[in-house]
């Protein structure tokens, strides 16, 4: 019977203070600001780094700037504002229809990029910020029709 209530006693103990009062999250992939290219081209902020400062013309920061209000996933709808730089140099780039088209879908489907709807179709896309491509189903609720949803 000691045994039994020597073994009791050791196991609440080692429950209590197996339990840990300090709650940490972490943020698998924390959102960067999105880059504005010549008005034309969405990018990843990472390609502002490539960018030299001697071929920047014009620079502005926007903490607050959405790229659309429309966002495929309001729960975690985090904005962290756009950059918007004028430069001489030339990106790879693809339109939204030929993102599309490789994707059998019509040309005029919507595009998001990290969730937010890009409203304007004469945007094209940064080739080298392009981490995952996303085709989106419709559900009824904020999709009537596919769309891709580029990750950058």
């Amino acid at each position: 019977m000691k045994i039994v209530f020597l073994i009791i006693v050791m196991s609440i103990s080692a429950f209590t203070y197996s339990q840990n009062l300090e709650t940490t999250f972490y943020k698998k992939n924390p959102e960067k600001p999105i880059l504005i290219i010549n008005n034309t081209i969405i990018g990843s902020s990472d390609l502002l780094l490539k960018i030299s400062p001697k071929e920047i013309k014009n620079l502005e920061i926007s903490k607050n700037e959405e790229l659309s209000p429309i966002n495929l996933f309001p729960v975690d709808k985090i904005t962290k504002g756009m950059i918007k730089v004028e430069t001489d140099l030339k990106f790879d780039t693809k339109t939204q229809e030929e993102l599309n088209l490789f994707f059998s879908l019509k040309t005029s489907n919507e595009i998001y990029i990290n969730g937010y709807l890009i409203e304007n179709k004469a945007y094209s896309i940064s080739t080298k910020s392009i981490k995952k491509i996303e085709l989106m189903e419709p559900n009824g609720i904020g999709l009537k029709i596919s769309a891709l949803n580029i990750t950058l």
